[in-house]
């Protein structure tokens, strides 16, 4: 795993696609890689990070998810799920906003990602 950044060895970092880039391109390409991107209607909703360890994106990654949710319009999440996927750990990426949702409430977020609208601005009463 030559060429490839210790943050990556450290969380497990497997082999595919993302080591082939890292050991055949120059390291000015990078890259990084979107989990999800919600869709209604044949539209892009929202843009889904997805994190099943408390793992933080950095500064730089989180400046091109937040560039490519502007240039959408769309609100953009930071997710962390535990191994069972029955709680999820919602972040705004936006606002910082955080909550942790059961798994129902998240099915509910997943359903009601909107366009322009931060689903955790509109649903105040979920727990923080």
């Amino acid at each position: 795993m030559k060429n490839i950044p210790d943050e990556y060895r450290q969380r497990g970092y497997k082999p595919g696609y993302n080591q082939w880039h890292w050991k055949k391109l120059p390291r000015y390409c990078y890259m990084i890689d979107l989990d999800s991107i919600e869709i209604r209607n044949k539209q892009p909703k929202t843009i889904i990070e997805l994190r099943s360890t408390p793992t933080p994106l950095n500064d730089w990654q989180k400046e091109i998810v937040l560039n490519i949710s502007k240039k959408l319009e769309i609100p953009s999440y930071l997710v962390y799920h535990n191994n069972d996927l029955t709680v999820f750990d919602i972040t705004d990426l936006n606002t910082d906003e955080r909550k942790k949702l059961t798994e129902d409430e998240y099915i509910d977020f997943l359903k009601g990602v909107s366009k322009n609208k931060s689903y955790l601005d509109q649903n105040k009463n979920l727990k923080s």
